[in-house]
C-alpha cells in the first residue's frame, strides 16, 4: 500500500512539473507575442494635411543582412481631391540598400505599399549569440507648381506607426526621433537579437547532441576497453546517428550555413566522435573475429 502511495505521488509531481513547465512556456509565448507599436508623430496641434505611415517587417535575412519593411501609406486632408486620389505628386526618401531610395507617385494616384530593404550590421557566425543593428530614415515631400514652367517641392508632415516584430527574433529600437535634412525626416535605429524561444530551442538541440555523442562514446568505451560483446545493430545505430546529426543540426531555428559558433561548440565534436567511435568498434568486431 505505502509503494502503490509513493508511486501516485511520484506520479503527481511529474505531471505537477510538467504543467508548471506548459504554463511557462505560453507565458513566455504570449510576452513574445505582444507587439509594441512605436508612434512617431510630430505633428503639430491641430494638423489635417499629413501622410499616416504603418511600417511592419516583412522578412529578415541575418546571413544577407537584410531587413525588409513593408510600408503603408494614407494621405490625408488636402493632399487628396474629392476622388481619393493624390492632388500632387508626392516623393517618399528612403535609405533602402536595394532598390530605388527615392519613389514618385504621380498626382491623380494613390499610394501603393512600398518595401524597403533596409541594411543589417552583424555577424551570423556567432548564431544562436548574433546580434544585429540597422539605421533606417524616413522623409516626405509634395510637389507644388510656382507657374506653368516651373515647380518646388516642399515638406510632407507625417506620422510613423512602426510594428517592430517577427517570428524569432526580438527586435528593439534604440532611437526613434526627428531631424533636419531639409524635410521632416524620421530617424530609426534598430537593434536585432534572438529570441528567448529561439535561443532557448537553439541551445537545447546543441545539449541534445552533446548527449547523444556521449552516449555514443560511452557504448563504445564499454566494447572496446570494457570487453563487452559486440552487436551488430550498434553499428547501424551509430551510422544512422552519424547522418540524423545532420537534420538536427539544421533545426536549430534559422541556424547559418555549417560553420557557425553553434557547430563549433557542438556539432563538429559529435560528428567527429561519432565517426571515430563506429570507425574504433568496426575495427575491434574485426580483430576479436580474427583473433
Amino acid at each position: 500500500m505505502n509503494r502503490r502511495i509513493v508511486q501516485v505521488l511520484i506520479l503527481v509531481m511529474c505531471f505537477g512539473i510538467i504543467g508548471t513547465a506548459y504554463f511557462l512556456l505560453l507565458s513566455g509565448y504570449q510576452q513574445e507575442s505582444q507587439k509594441t507599436v512605436l508612434h512617431f508623430s510630430p505633428l503639430k496641434p491641430g494638423e489635417a494635411d499629413y501622410v499616416r505611415v504603418t511600417a511592419k517587417i516583412a522578412s529578415l535575412d541575418p546571413v544577407r543582412g537584410e531587413l525588409v519593411l513593408r510600408m503603408q501609406f494614407e494621405p490625408q486632408g488636402a493632399l487628396l481631391d474629392k476622388d481619393d486620389v493624390l492632388i500632387s505628386a508626392v516623393i517618399v526618401y528612403t535609405n533602402s540598400a536595394a532598390g530605388k531610395s527615392e519613389t514618385t507617385f504621380k498626382k491623380g494616384e494613390s499610394m501603393q505599399p512600398l518595401d524597403v530593404n533596409m541594411a543589417l550590421q552583424g555577424d551570423s557566425s556567432q548564431f544562436p549569440w548574433d546580434r544585429y543593428t540597422g539605421l533606417l530614415w524616413v522623409c516626405i515631400a509634395s510637389q507644388k507648381e510656382r507657374d506653368r514652367k516651373s515647380t518646388s517641392w516642399s515638406a510632407v508632415p507625417f506620422s510613423l506607426d512602426l510594428k517592430p516584430g517577427i517570428t524569432g527574433f526580438k527586435i528593439g529600437t534604440n532611437e526613434i526621433k526627428q531631424k533636419d535634412r531639409g524635410f521632416s525626416t524620421a530617424e530609426i535605429a534598430f537593434d536585432v537579437e534572438r529570441s528567448r524561444s529561439s535561443l532557448g530551442f537553439a541551445v537545447f538541440i546543441m545539449v541534445l547532441i552533446g548527449l547523444l555523442t556521449l552516449a555514443a562514446f560511452l557504448a563504445g568505451f564499454a566494447v572496446i576497453v570494457g570487453g563487452r560483446k559486440i552487436e551488430m545493430s550498434m553499428l547501424g545505430w551509430l551510422g544512422g546517428m552519424l547522418f540524423a546529426l545532420v537534420p538536427l543540426r539544421n533545426a536549430m531555428p534559422g541556424a547559418p550555413p555549417i560553420g557557425c559558433l553553434a557547430d563549433y561548440m557542438s556539432f563538429f565534436w559529435a560528428e567527429a566522435i561519432t565517426a571515430a567511435t563506429l570507425i574504433a568498434i568496426a575495427l575491434t568486431w574485426v580483430l576479436r573475429k580474427n583473433s
